[in-house]
């Protein structure tokens, strides 16, 4: 006789992050979160349905733009989910979405808190894998990693030489900190670098999507402005950049951080309520974005000695999307499924 799976004897609810504007999408009318990923079937829905098969019972929806249409989407009388919507005026990070989402909640009254994104969908099968090990490790926080790949944006899964996860650091700093090295090792050869020079470094070490992180992008537009650059100006254009990131309570080289994150983080968090107010009640918006990222939490609960697991997930078992090439991925995704 098979085991009923651990999850199914918790209370379990989820925060949903769908604040996002998806400017990427070039479509100006529709939420981002309420592009189809099915016919007739918005993402939203569609990972609230694959939510509520694994297992959760109340969702704390965080929208933003376009909220109207989102709270539209899940609020009808017909709807068979237990639903309450947290406003996000001002878009902080998603540390900052995360929390709005759990003021919404009784977050004591639930076993476990799951946190997702609703521009990335799943299965019930892989959220409940993810549930599992959380309750049967016992952990104060499970999230969900797929390998590395050279082109990933996403938030790189650090660990130490016995594989101990030490924390996430998302792309933005991890560009930010190496052109930083880069930048400053240009002018100990010369006091004044033409722009091009300037621009070539930081270009050098951008994500595919060519996002300038905000601590860099004073001295990338003086560089698009201006002829030359002068090194005494760094400390003005640039103030809060730094050549090493903070991990795990320590100052990291990057070229460190690099070398030891074999995963990324595919952003599908299971916390227990009390890690959850912990770590977020820690987070800071000292980093490359100014924000409040939730990654950040993982450093925070090792840093309190509370156990962190993660699960390794395949490639594709969670998938999300920033343009229409991406959404036609998804579907595609979602329409293999759904035929399994």
């Amino acid at each position: 006789m098979l085991a009923m799976p651990t999850s199914t004897s918790q209370s379990i609810a989820a925060i949903v992050l769908a604040a996002g504007e998806g400017t990427r999408m070039g479509s100006p009318d529709v939420a981002k979160v309420l592009h189809e990923v099915a016919p007739g079937v918005p993402a939203l829905r569609y990972l609230v349905h694959q939510l509520s098969s694994a297992g959760v019972t109340s969702f704390s929806i965080v929208t933003g733009a376009y909220a109207d249409q989102v709270e539209a989407t899940l609020a009808s009388p017909s709807s068979p989910f237990d639903v309450t919507f947290a406003f996000q005026a001002e878009r902080r990070g998603t540390g900052h979405a995360t929390l709005l989402g759990a003021s919404a909640l009784s977050t004591h009254d639930f076993s476990a808190i799951l946190v997702a994104m609703g521009d990335k969908v799943t299965t019930a099968s892989t959220i409940s894998r993810l549930l599992d090990t959380h309750f049967t490790a016992s952990a104060a926080l499970t999230l969900a990693v797929s390998p590395r790949r050279p082109d990933n944006e996403q938030g790189r899964v650090v660990v130490d030489e016995t594989g101990e996860v030490l924390g996430i650091v998302e792309v933005a700093d991890l560009v930010a900190a190496r052109a930083t090295v880069e930048v400053h090792r240009l002018f100990t050869e010369a006091h004044v670098l033409h722009s091009a020079v300037v621009r070539g470094a930081i270009a050098y070490f951008l994500p595919p999507s060519g996002k300038i992180p905000r601590v860099l992008r004073d001295l990338w537009d003086a560089a698009q402005e201006e002829t030359t650059i002068a090194g005494d100006r760094l400390p003005i254009l640039a103030p809060d950049a730094s050549a090493t990131l903070r991990l795990a309570g320590h100052d990291v080289a990057p070229d460190w951080v690099a070398a030891h994150a074999p995963f990324v983080n595919e952003a599908l968090y299971v916390f227990s309520p009390a890690a959850l107010d912990l770590a977020l009640g820690g987070l800071e918006s000292d980093n490359a974005q100014g924000e409040l990222y939730l990654t950040d939490t993982v450093a925070l609960l090792r840093a309190n000695a509370m156990p962190v697991q993660v699960v390794l997930v395949a490639e594709g078992d969670i998938v999300g999307f920033n343009t229409p090439d991406e959404l036609a991925h998804v579907r595609t995704a979602v329409a293999a499924w759904t035929q399994a």
